[in-house]
C-alpha cells in the first residue's frame, strides 16, 4: 500500500497536481536537462545531420568507467588526437593501454610461394577501412559510408559534455552547446543509417529481417525479437562497428613484410553503463571472414592459423608495470611493481590493474561437445581457449618484432604458437619458468598476490612491457567465418595487489555474463538532475521530467525494483564513485532499508556479503537543497566549483539472489554557488514558502508552495488543480 501510494505521488507531483513545488530551475550551459529538452526533435526521420572531420575515422567507447579509443583502419587504444596512451581506467584519469591490436597468422595455401603470412595491428596498421566486396577487389576508404558507425541508447536525452570533451580533446569547460549538438546530431545519422547491409548486428524489433531506424535497435548481436522477445530485452548502452581488410599491399608490408591474405574484419565494439563489474569492461568482437585476393582460388585454405590479442599496456607510469596470466580465466593482465604509482598518486588513487579475456576463442571441430558462435550454442564443435600466453619487455634480449621486414612474420609467428620470437620457425625456441627450468606455453602463471608460481620481477626488473594472449591452431577454407570475443577489463582498489584481486573477480563476472549472453539485469536509467545556483547554496531536481522519471522508475525489470535515489560529492570531475561522499538517500518507505550484496573482500580475497545500500525509508524526494561541503567540511562558497551526482537504485529481494541491488551510473556535474546577478531583486528567498489561498470547492487538501528557484520566481499567479474539473479524488 505504501508503494502504491508512494507511485501516486510521485506522478501527481511531477505534473503539478498533488504537492506543489516551484522548480522551474536555472539552467547553466552545463546542465544536463538542457539535452533532455531537446529530446523530442531527434526523431530519426527527420534530424538535420552535420558533417564533420570529427565523426567517422576516430572514435571512443566511453560510456562506462572506462574509456578506449580506435580507429576506422583498425588501429585500437591509441589515442590520435595526442599521439599517446588510447585506453584510460578509471576514465577521466590516467592510461592503463599505450596501444592494440588483433594479430593473424597462419600458412597459406593459395598458390603464392610466400605461405607463411602474418597481419593484424601493432605499431604499424596492416588493415585499411572497408569491406571486401568480391575477390581482391574492396570498398574506396574514402566513401562516405566507410566510418566508424558509434551510437548509445541515450543519445537523444543525455548529457554529452563528458562525451564530448574526450571526443573532441578539449576540457569540459570548453565544450560549447554547439558541440554537443553536432555530437547528438551524429549519433543520430549514425542510428538512422546502420550498415547492417554491410554486416553491423541489430536488434530486428519487428521480426522482417529488414533494418527499420524508427522501429529496430543497432545492436552488438543480431536478434529476431519476435522469435526471442526476451534477447532483446537487454542490450549494450553504446555500440560502435566499423569493418576493415588485409588487401592494401602496402599497409600489410609495412607491419611484417608479408603479402595479403584477403581478411575482411568485421569490428564490434560495446559496453554498459553500469557500477557492477560491467562497467569496468570494454567488449571487442572479431568477426573474421576469408574473401580472398583477386589471385585467391576456390579451393585455397589457411592452415595452422592462430590469432592473438597483442598488447602494449602501459600502466600510469610505464617504466615500472609488471604482467601475468591467469590459464584458468583465460586472462592476461598488467599490474603495478610497486605500491604508488607516480601517475595515479596525482589522482589519490592506488594503481588499478587491467588485462585481455578471450571470452570465445575461435572454433574447432569436437564430436559430442557445444561451442559459442554468433551468440548462439553450435552443437560438434568447441572454442579454443587462451593457448598461450607471453610476454617481454622493451630493450631486453626478448623484443618486439622487426617491423616492416618479413623476418617480422616469421618472428610473429613464434609468438603466435608460444614460443620466443626467433626468425627461425622450423626450430623455435622455448620460454623457461626460471623457478622450474622447464619449457611453459604460458610466461608468468604465478600469482602475485600470494606470490606463489612464476611471477614478473624474475629475472627481469620491472618496465615497459608487452603482452600476448594466442588462440589456435585452427583452419581456414575459403569463405569461412571465424569469430574471437575479447573483454578488456579492469579493477582498482586500495592497493596494486588487491587491484589484481579486484581485476580477477570483475573478469569472472564478465565472463559469466558472456556466457549468459548478456542476460543480465539492467540498473535503473540515471536521473535527468537539472539545478539552479544559488547564494551558498545548489538545489538539485531530478523530478521535472515526467517521461524520464518514469523511465528511472518504472522501467526496472523484475525481479528488480525501484527503490531509492543517491545524492553523491565529488572532490573533482576526475573521481570515481569510491572517492565519492553520499550526502543523501531518498527511498521508497517499504521496510527495506540496508540491502546485503556479496562483493569481494580485499583484504582476504574471500566473496563476502556487506551492505551495498543503505536506506532509511524516509520516502521518496525528487528535490534536494545543498548548502554544506561534504567533502572539506564547512558551508558551500561562492565562487567555488563543486561536483555532484544523483544516482538510482534497484532491489531484488528474491530468496537467494546473488546480485540484490543495482545502480545506475553517476552522472557528475558541476555548480558554483553565486549571488544574484547585479541588478537583480528577489521578491522570495530559497526555501521560502509562499502563503496558498483556497478558492474552489470543499476539498480539504493541504497544499505547499516551497521555493526552489528564486532566481525564476516571476510576478504572477499560480494555480494549483489535482483533477481536469477541478475535483480531489
Amino acid at each position: 500500500a505504501n508503494t502504491n501510494l508512494y507511485n501516486t505521488q510521485r506522478r501527481e507531483m511531477a505534473m503539478g497536481k498533488f504537492i506543489f513545488v516551484i522548480s522551474a530551475l536555472v539552467l547553466s550551459s552545463g546542465s544536463l536537462a538542457g539535452a533532455a529538452e531537446k529530446g523530442g526533435s531527434y526523431e530519426l526521420g527527420a534530424a538535420k545531420v552535420l558533417q564533420s572531420d570529427r565523426f567517422g575515422g576516430q572514435a571512443l567507447l566511453n560510456i562506462n568507467n572506462m574509456s578506449m579509443w580506435f580507429t576506422k583502419d583498425g588501429s585500437s587504444a591509441y589515442n590520435p588526437l595526442t599521439s599517446g596512451s588510447g585506453v584510460t581506467f578509471p576514465r577521466s584519469t590516467d592510461q592503463v593501454i599505450y596501444k592494440d591490436g588483433l594479430i593473424w597468422g597462419g600458412i597459406v595455401k593459395d598458390g603464392d610461394p610466400q605461405e607463411l603470412r602474418v597481419g593484424g595491428q601493432t605499431y604499424e596498421i596492416g588493415t585499411v577501412p572497408g569491406r571486401i566486396i568480391s575477390k581482391g577487389v574492396a570498398e574506396d576508404p574514402s566513401d562516405p559510408s566507410v566510418r566508424i558507425y558509434r551510437v548509445r541508447m541515450d543519445y537523444a536525452t543525455a548529457d554529452l559534455k563528458l562525451d564530448a570533451s574526450e571526443l573532441f580533446g578539449v576540457g569540459l569547460s570548453e565544450v560549447t552547446d554547439a558541440d554537443e549538438e553536432d555530437l547528438r546530431l551524429q549519433y543520430a545519422k549514425n542510428w538512422r543509417e546502420w550498415p547492417t547491409a554491410k554486416g553491423a548486428p541489430f536488434y530486428d524489433r519487428d521480426g522482417n529481417g529488414l533494418y527499420d531506424p524508427n522501429v529496430d535497435t543497432p545492436s552488438f548481436r543480431d536478434a529476431d525479437c519476435t522469435a526471442t522477445p526476451d534477447v532483446c530485452d537487454a542490450n549494450a548502452d553504446q555500440v560502435a562497428w566499423y569493418v576493415i581488410n588485409d588487401l592494401d599491399v602496402g599497409a600489410v608490408q609495412s607491419l611484417y613484410g608479408s603479402k595479403p591474405i584477403g581478411l575482411e574484419v568485421q569490428n564490434t565494439v560495446w559496453g554498459y553503463a553500469r557500477t557492477d563489474a560491467l562497467g569496468d569492461a570494454i567488449f571487442k568482437k572479431y568477426k573474421v571472414i576469408y574473401k580472398g585476393t583477386e589471385t585467391t582460388p576456390d579451393d585455397a585454405v589457411i592452415e595452422d592459423m592462430y590469432f592473438a590479442q597483442w598488447s602494449d599496456p602501459d600502466l600510469g607510469d610505464f617504466g615500472d608495470d609488471f604482467a601475468g596470466c591467469d590459464t584458468e580465466l583465460s586472462l592476461g593482465y598488467v599490474y603495478n611493481s610497486v605500491d604508488s604509482d607516480s601517475h595515479y598518486r596525482t589522482f589519490d588513487l592506488a594503481p588499478p590493474a587491467a588485462g585481455y579475456d578471450f571470452l570465445q576463442g575461435p572454433i574447432v571441430e569436437a564430436e559430442g561437445e557445444e561451442a559459442i558462435f554468433n551468440f548462439r550454442k553450435r552443437s560438434g564443435f568447441r572454442n579454443l581457449p587462451m593457448t598461450s600466453f607471453v610476454f617481454f619487455a622493451a630493450g631486453s634480449a626478448i623484443s618486439d618484432p622487426d617491423l616492416g621486414e618479413y623476418v617480422g612474420t616469421e618472428q610473429w609467428y613464434n609468438l603466435l604458437r608460444g614460443f620466443q620470437p626467433q626468425p627461425d620457425i622450423f626450430n623455435p625456441v622455448d620460454f623457461v619458468n626460471p623457478l622450474t627450468n622447464q619449457p611453459t606455453k604460458f610466461t608468468l602463471d604465478g600469482d602475485p598476490t600470494t606470490t606463489s608460481g612464476w611471477n614478473d620481477g624474475i629475472p627481469l626488473p620491472a618496465g615497459d612491457r608487452r603482452i600476448v594472449l594466442d588462440t589456435g591452431p585452427f583452419q581456414m577454407a575459403l569463405g569461412d567465418t571465424q569469430e574471437v570475443v575479447i573483454a578488456l577489463v579492469a579493477g582498482i582498489s586500495t592497493d596494486r595487489l588487491r587491484s589484481v584481486s579486484k581485476l580477477k573477480f570483475n573478469d569472472q563476472f564478465v565472463q559469466e555474463a558472456y556466457d549468459n549472453f548478456f542476460d543480465v539485469a539492467s540498473p535503473p536509467v540515471a536521473p535527468q538532475v537539472r539545478w539552479a545556483q544559488e547564494d551558498g547554496a545548489i538545489t538539485l531536481d531530478w523530478g521535472w521530467n515526467l517521461p524520464a522519471l518514469e523511465a528511472t522508475e518504472d522501467g526496472v525489470e523484475a525481479p528488480f525494483a525501484f527503490e531509492g535515489y543517491n545524492v553523491y560529492q565529488f572532490p573533482s570531475q576526475e573521481a570515481d564513485l569510491s572517492q565519492a561522499v553520499k550526502i543523501a538517500t531518498y527511498d521508497v518507505s517499504n521496510g527495506v532499508q540496508a540491502i546485503l550484496g556479496k562483493t569481494l573482500d580485499d583484504r582476504s580475497g574471500v566473496i563476502v556479503s556487506v551492505p551495498q545500500q543503505i536506506g532509511t525509508d524516509s520516502g521518496v524526494r525528487w528535490v534536494s537543497t545543498i548548502t554544506k561541503d561534504a567533502i572539506r567540511g564547512g558551508p558551500l562558497v561562492n565562487g567555488q566549483t563543486y561536483y555532484f551526482a544523483v544516482t538510482a537504485y534497484s532491489f531484488n529481494g528474491s530468496e537467494g539472489a546473488v546480485v540484490t541491488t543495482l545502480e545506475s551510473v553517476a552522472q557528475k556535474f558541476s555548480a558554483v554557488p553565486q549571488t544574484p546577478r547585479p541588478g537583480v531583486r528577489r521578491s522570495a528567498g530559497l526555501a521560502d514558502s509562499l502563503t496558498v489561498r483556497h478558492t474552489v470547492g470543499a476539498a480539504d487538501a493541504v497544499v505547499t508552495a516551497t521555493v526552489v528557484a528564486p532566481e525564476e520566481m516571476i510576478n504572477a499567479t499560480y494555480r494549483v488543480f489535482f483533477n481536469g474539473n477541478n475535483t480531489w479524488g
